[in-house]
């Protein structure tokens, strides 16, 4: 039985602008940076330690608004201190939250408190078959089987009804720049508007397809 409306899907760390933070640690300790941003990416868990200790705004002409509930900080994925409790509130299994401190290019704390987002929940649900509009995965020999669509609406990613298992915040390594949410987890975070916009026609989450599994 197909159901809507039970997984949402999201591309917002990829889809919203980036905002450009410098800090030392991507010059002092190069090698570390790039298998924290790696290990994030897998679903590793991840201590606090390989995280820098504050960022920097590269750019004053950032810092003239206030930063967005969810962005991507140069490579990290950052949530603000409103996107942290919705999720305290769900189960988000072995998914953890750092604190960031980042600084504003003339060395004043940002707007508000955030923390860097270490997703640890893995769930392989992605279903191209019924799924439409998704591109071919950018590495398929490694088990890519898909990548999100351009334009993201409802009801093109399919998953299978697996997903609904465990817990409410997951990465598909299948589908590639994707986030998923549990239903209600989604809701909340759009009833309270901490869902970024991407300025296009593309929706910054949207419902799946829930399928029966193969």
């Amino acid at each position: 039985m197909v159901r809507n409306g039970d997984v949402w899907v999201s591309d917002v760390f990829s889809s919203v602008i980036r905002y450009e933070f410098q800090t030392e640690m991507f010059d002092t300790e190069p090698q570390t940076m790039l298998k924290l941003i790696d290990d994030l990416r897998n679903g590793t868990d991840v201590e606090s330690d390989p995280f820098p200790p504050e960022m920097q705004s590269n750019s004053p002409k950032q810092d003239r608004k206030k930063l967005p509930h969810m962005f991507r900080a140069n490579s990290l994925d950052a949530v603000s201190a409103e996107v942290a409790e919705v999720l305290r509130h769900h189960d988000i299994g072995r998914t953890k939250l750092y604190p960031a401190r980042l600084l504003k290019k003339n060395g004043d704390l940002h707007e508000g408190e955030f923390f860097f987002l270490n997703i640890r929940e893995l769930k392989r649900g992605f279903d191209p078959e019924h799924s439409t509009n998704v591109r071919p995965g950018p590495n398929p020999n490694a088990g890519d089987r898909g990548m999100m669509p351009f334009i993201l609406d409802h009801d093109q990613v399919a998953v299978t009804s697996d997903v609904l298992e465990g817990p409410d915040l997951w990465l598909d390594p299948t589908l590639f720049r994707s986030l998923f949410f549990k239903g209600a987890l989604a809701k909340e975070l759009i009833a309270k508007k901490l869902i970024p916009g991407t300025g296009t026609e593309s929706r910054a989450i949207a419902r799946c397809v829930v399928v029966p599994p193969a």
